[in-house]
Order: C-alpha cells, then sequence, then structure tokens
C-alpha cells in the first residue's frame, strides 16, 4: 500500500532500510533533515523515512526544531521533495508537542489542496496518521470533502483513505459520492468501494444499509474477478453481522467458479 503509497513505487525510489541503524548510531538528525532540505528526490526520500522511523527514539524536546524545519520544506518547497516533507509530517505527528501537532495539521490540511496531485495524494494519507479523538471529524470532513473533488487523484486517495478509518457515520451525501465512484472504469476503483461498503456497513442508517445491499448484488456480477469476490466477502459479514439469508446470494456464489469460491471462504 502506501508509505507514500503507489507513487514511491512507480519512481523506482526505495528507502535503505539499513540506513537507519546507521543515522541512529551516529545521531545525525540534522543530516537528516538536511537531505528532506536539499537532497534529490532519492535522498529526500531516505531522509524523510529515516527520520520518520527515528523520531520515537529521541529526545522528543530536541526533535522538535527539526520538525519545524520539515514543516518549513512541506509549505514553501515544491515537487517530490515537498511529497517528502508532507510524508514525514504525519510520521512524525505523534512526536511532536501540542503546538506543533496544531501546525503539522493546518498544513497537510492545506496540502491535500495542492495543484500537484503527488503532494495531494501524500498529505492526505499523512492526515491517517493524524487522526485522534480531538482532529477526526475536522480530518474525515476534509476526506469527505474531497470525494467531490474534480482531481481523480485526490478523490480516489480520499476513497482510499476512508476506506483505512472507516466504520464511523457516514453522512447521506458522502455515501452517495462513494457509491458514485461505480462509474469508474478501473476496477481497482470498484474494488475499492466494495471494500468501503463492507467496512462502513456496522455504522450505516437503515436506508443506506438497504442501498449498499443492493449496490453489492449487482457487484457480485461484475465482470472483475476480484470485485466480484470483494462483494461477496461483504455479504458474508452482512449475514454474521445480521443473522440475516441472503438466498439469491448464496445461490449465486454456488454457480461461481472453483476459484471464486475458494477465494471467498478462504479470505472471510
Amino acid at each position: 500500500m502506501y508509505e507514500l503509497r503507489s507513487h514511491i513505487c512507480d519512481r523506482g525510489i526505495q528507502a535503505d532500510i539499513t540506513s537507519i541503524e546507521m543515522w541512529e548510531g551516529q545521531n545525525r538528525l540534522e543530516n537528516l533533515v538536511q537531505l528532506i532540505e536539499t537532497g534529490d528526490d532519492t535522498a529526500s526520500w531516505n531522509g524523510a523515512y529515516a527520520l520518520s522511523r527515528l523520531a520515537a527514539k529521541v529526545d522528543r524536546e530536541r526533535l522538535q526544531a527539526d520538525i519545524e524545519r520539515v514543516l518549513n520544506v512541506a509549505r514553501s518547497s515544491t515537487g517530490f521533495r515537498k511529497v517528502c516533507a508532507a510524508s514525514a509530517l504525519g510520521k512524525l505527528y505523534q512526536s511532536a508537542d501540542s503546538s506543533k501537532k496544531e501546525e503539522i495539521l493546518d498544513t497537510l490540511l492545506l496540502s491535500v489542496r495542492d495543484p500537484d496531485e503527488d503532494t495531494r495524494r501524500a498529505s492526505i494519507f499523512a492526515l491517517e496518521d493524524c487522526i485522534s479523538d480531538g482532529t477526526k471529524d475536522k480530518i474525515l470532513k476534509c476526506f469527505e470533502d474531497l470525494l467531490k473533488n474534480e482531481k481523480k487523484a485526490a478523490k480516489y486517495g480520499a476513497l482510499e483513505a476512508l476506506t483505512e478509518v472507516l466504520p464511523y457515520r457516514i453522512s447521506d451525501k458522502s455515501f452517495d459520492r462513494i457509491l458514485g465512484f461505480l462509474k469508474a472504469d478501473d476496477p481497482g476503483i470498484r474494488w475499492r468501494v466494495a471494500l468501503a461498503l463492507n467496512k462502513a456497513y456496522p455504522k450505516l442508517d437503515t436506508k443506506q444499509k438497504e442501498k449498499a445491499v443492493s449496490v453489492l448484488k449487482n457487484l457480485v456480477k461484475d465482470e472483475d474477478i476480484f470485485v466480484k469476490v470483494r462483494a461477496y466477502e461483504a455479504f458474508l459479514n452482512i449475514k454474521d453481522l445480521e443473522k440475516r439469508k441472503i438466498p439469491e446470494v448464496d445461490e449465486s456464489l454456488k454457480e461461481e467458479s472453483d476459484f471464486v469460491k475458494g477465494w471467498v471462504l478462504y479470505t472471510s
């Protein structure tokens, strides 16, 4: 998935995990921050990755100045360096003091509307790491608002992020926006909708539940095998949750290939 999820892999950048121990041993946080500030794509990402991993192991008070410098990169830089800074801020959030946490949250909430696609996407997933009882409503509202964004990367990223934090009570408008993704040609998006309905189901109201069941009945007929499997998995969970029988779905599953039946039973 995303540790800066797909676009890091697309660029072929791999963090050197052995460098974590090297940086820790030399206690050179300064160098890591400099990599984020001035390094090329690979160096900047390695700096962000190592700093995020080391944050919980170093003096919290000393770390605040480093967090401030990463914040400055996220606010003022452009391109992949800004992406790396945004991703690092999500991981640094738990190590930040209260004032820095507020700054991180405000910066990321602004960055999710950045013109750059990678920055928006990285910021969306960084916000996942900032969710707490005090920030949950603000962040989830941001995700729900992004579902109607015209930029595909933003709204698809918001759908993915929302799926990760479900279940919670979804508004009717946001629920309908999630269903609107079923129009996408990409089966991966339809797969994500099926997963979202599965995870959201316990918190849906009666009307939403009935609509979810209706949608899932269509998704078990999807031409993509993985969308189909995810929809069947949702029905198995619904049956367990509500002790509810859905005979037509049971009959439909019996008619599926051995591969589909085996996959559904294995993963459920």
